[in-house]
């Protein structure tokens, strides 16, 4: 290696005409160290032989400055507990398409893992078919290109929702009125049975069933209100071109709007199918 400094050393000297110890001045050979810098100097130790001289070469400050690579640069965050339970609310009320206000205790130890980025996600890899109050789940965060987990803790879960709560006992096979119930936030996973919300229309729904006082009304109390009842009498109409024939018929079976149902002829007592079209009228078809 000597020897190629000293090579091309001579061979630049005829183009500038100055003297071999002008050429070779800004050059100094030292014993072999490791690799150092002080003001004004730049000393390299090449690493594919650690048996040459370290070449200190003069006037280093003219070179120009290496910047440090962004790993040293990063800033690590810590996951805490209570940002964790805010991501789990988020994504399990996606996943159950939950209508109301879900809070998320966690009931297992949480470490607070360190994130190379502050805007992470959680990927939930594992979970009940259905809410519950204690859960079992299986996650994993993803910051930035990395991948911390997985992870699997038991959590708690509450579920506040604006539901019906009864006034006063209500009789059963009635029709529902908003004015009989109140609104309250009921959490309602702490019930064994499906509690109505406050934003079903009850309008179109009956009591299946009496309900006592002050109590919230659950999916079992009640039933969907056929659109068309048995015994109601409705307008059977039959349309083909310009034609349309109408007549009044008795109603044999329930059903809603767009069903088909047994009708009765008034007069003539045949019975016939038709589809509800709404509370009053029968579409008949040929």
């Amino acid at each position: 290696m000597r020897f190629f400094y000293m090579l091309m050393a001579l061979s630049v000297t005829p183009l500038f005409g100055a003297s071999l110890a002008a050429v070779l001045q800004p050059i100094v050979f030292e014993q072999p160290l490791r690799v150092k810098s002080k003001p004004g100097f730049l000393t390299i130790n090449p690493s594919f032989d650690e048996s040459l001289s370290t070449v200190t070469i003069a006037n280093a400050d003219a070179l120009p400055l290496i910047e440090p690579k962004d790993a040293l640069n990063i800033v690590h965050h810590h996951l805490e507990a209570e940002a964790l339970a805010l991501a789990l609310e988020n994504t399990l009320t996606e996943r159950y398409h939950i209508d109301g206000n879900l809070k998320v205790k966690l009931f297992s130890a949480w470490a607070s893992p360190l994130l190379c980025d502050p805007h992470w996600v959680l990927e939930l890899t594992d979970a009940p078919r259905s809410i519950a109050q204690r859960m079992l789940l299986s996650f994993n965060v993803r910051s930035g290109e990395e991948v911390v987990g997985p992870y699997r803790l038991t959590v708690g879960c509450e579920c506040w929702q604006e539901s019906y709560f009864t006034k006063e006992r209500i009789s059963g096979r009635t029709q529902l009125l908003a004015e009989e119930f109140e609104v309250h936030a009921v959490d309602i996973l702490s019930y064994p049975q499906s509690i109505v919300s406050a934003s079903v229309d009850l309008k179109d729904y009956q009591l299946s069933q009496g309900v006592i006082a002050n109590r919230p009304l659950f999916w079992r109390d009640i039933a969907r209100r056929p659109t068309v009842k048995k015994g109601k009498m409705v307008n059977a109409v039959a349309q083909e071109g310009l034609l349309t024939l109408s007549m009044k018929c008795e109603v044999l079976t329930p059903g809603f709007e767009g069903d088909f149902v047994t009708l009765r002829n008034l007069q003539t007592r045949k019975e016939f199918q038709g589809r509800i079209k709404n509370e009053d009228t029968v579409e008949i078809y040929f």
